[in-house]
Parts: C-alpha cells; structure tokens; sequence
C-alpha cells in the first residue's frame, strides 16, 4: 500500500462544495453516517448501482466505516471505468480499531482468498491477482470532527460494470460483514 503525506485538499473532513473549472462539481463531503438521506445527492453514484451499493451500506448505522468520497468514470479511449471510493473508520470507533488502517488491504486479500477456497474455487489465487489488477490502495491523513488519522483510497479499474460490481462488492462484504467478525473486533 502506498503511503502519502499529502492528498492535495481532501485531507480535512467535511470537505467544502467546489465547481471547478471545467464545470466538474464536487458535492462536499457529506456525513452519511449523520445524513443518510443526503445519499441522493452524490451525482457520483448516478448509473452505478454497485458503487451505490458500496456507499450505502458502509455508512449504514451499524458499521464500522465510514465514506469521504467517490468517484467514476468510463475512459473512451480503451473503455475502460476508473474510479476510488475514500473511506476510513467512523470517528468514535475504538483507538485499537483505526490501528487497522494500515492493515486493511492485507485483511481484505486474506478474506478474499478464504471465500475463493470456501467457494471451491480451483486456483484461489488467481482472485487475488484479479482483484490486485483492479485495486490501487493508498493511506492517506484525514482531520475528521477535531481528530487526526488516517484514511484509505482504493483506486479501481475495471473493464465493465460486472467486474467493477465483482470487486467493490467483495470489498463492501469484507469491510461490513467479514470484518466484524474477526476475533480482535468482535471483542
């Protein structure tokens, strides 16, 4: 995972609304946790049910994570879509917990490869090689409500909306549901 010291303005959360240049509008950064109904004004998410899906359920009430930001889009020279979603955990997860930030990309390849085996799959490893083709994580500093950590952006690239689906989703499961469920989270 690369690390950065620096991720140009979108270090301090809540983000402020901007229209750049171009005529490009970035919505802000908009608590989801706080404000789920404001969901329905990410434009990012517009025609990518999976990246909505991801979104949504990593800010649902329960969870351990939290969402910054989105983006996607569809290169029309080589078709293929690219995109990141920004996430980290929720300020008042545990001290122990946000220690992890670091450790997520190595976790989500383990689960990745345990669910590719459960499956039955008969190379296991080829997931993992797909799913490192797709993602680029970095690590990044966050100020979020007074508090400094970290966060993660994972960049993807995918050849269409059933990989981007594919990948996204295995991160959403991993982040929502096998998470969790590991030992040092759990107690």
């Amino acid at each position: 995972m690369k690390s950065l010291d620096q991720n140009d303005h979108f270090i301090k959360f809540p983000y402020k609304k901007e229209i750049r240049e171009n005529g490009d509008m970035n919505n802000g950064g908009i608590d989801l946790i706080k404000s789920p109904e404001r969901i329905s004004e990410i434009h990012e998410l517009e025609g990518a049910p999976w990246l909505y899906n991801f979104i949504e359920k990593t800010n649902s009430k329960d969870g351990h994570f939290m969402t910054f930001g989105c983006v996607y889009g569809r290169n029309e020279d080589n078709g293929m879509m690219y995109g990141y979603v920004d996430f980290s955990f929720r300020p008042d997860a545990p001290l122990a917990l946000r220690k992890d930030v670091g450790l997520l990309e190595g976790m989500f390849y383990q689960y990745l490869l345990e669910a590719m085996v459960s499956a039955g799959e008969k190379n296991p490893y080829q997931a993992i090689e797909y799913a490192k083709n797709c993602f680029v994580w970095e690590h990044t500093p966050l100020e979020i409500y007074e508090q400094i950590y970290s966060k993660l952006t994972v960049v993807f690239r995918a050849p269409n909306d059933d990989v981007a689906d594919w990948s996204l989703g295995h991160l959403e499961y991993f982040l929502n549901v096998a998470y969790p469920k590991l030992p040092h989270v759990r107690n």
